[in-house]
């Protein structure tokens, strides 16, 4: 079985799960060879996330510029089935990156190879604990202002300084 979270290029080894046929020409029959069964893993690419580390980033999601200055809430299906209601009360400029902490990859325990050394690794306790998720803007601004535009916005976003900040999920 493969674990969630299992990072591209990992190997997993089946012990003597395999057969190997093999034929003796010197005694005239043949015979099966119990042996090892080896799968590297390859990610198939996912049309909403990329996988960074354990973590994931979402492509980016339109918003409106009222929607930016004034909040929303938005779902997003995460990987394992999951529908997140998120919860967003800070101005939103083109650069902000919002984190929800613990929804990302599940984090494993195992090697990691560097500069040809190989270290062991524990990104968790017990093998819990989970990257997390990030998202970015794309900022809808209007193309043709006449007259005078009516925001509803509440004057303590207009001073949020913040680039990267938490999302709550409702």
């Amino acid at each position: 079985m493969i674990a969630p979270g299992t990072m591209e290029g990992s190997t997993i080894i089946e012990r003597i799960e395999g057969k190997t046929f093999h034929h003796s020409t010197t005694a005239n029959h043949s015979s099966f060879i119990d042996n090892d069964v080896v799968f590297t893993v390859k990610e198939i690419p996912h049309e909403t996330y990329e996988r960074v580390g354990n973590n994931l980033v979402h492509r980016p999601i339109s918003i409106s510029f009222d929607e930016a200055l004034s909040g929303f809430m938005f779902n997003v299906i995460h990987v394992d089935g999951r529908v997140l209601r998120v919860q967003c009360d800070e101005v939103i400029t083109p650069t902000t990156e919002y984190i929800l902490e613990g929804e990302g990859m599940p984090m494993q325990m195992g090697m990691k190879k560097n500069d040809n050394k190989v270290f062991f690794f524990l990104t968790s306790l017990i093998g819990k604990g989970h990257g997390y998720m990030s998202f970015t803007f794309n900022i809808i601004f209007p193309s043709i202002i006449t007259g005078q535009i009516s925001l509803d916005v509440d004057v303590r976003h207009l001073h949020s300084k913040k680039e990267k900040a938490s999302c709550p999920i409702q």
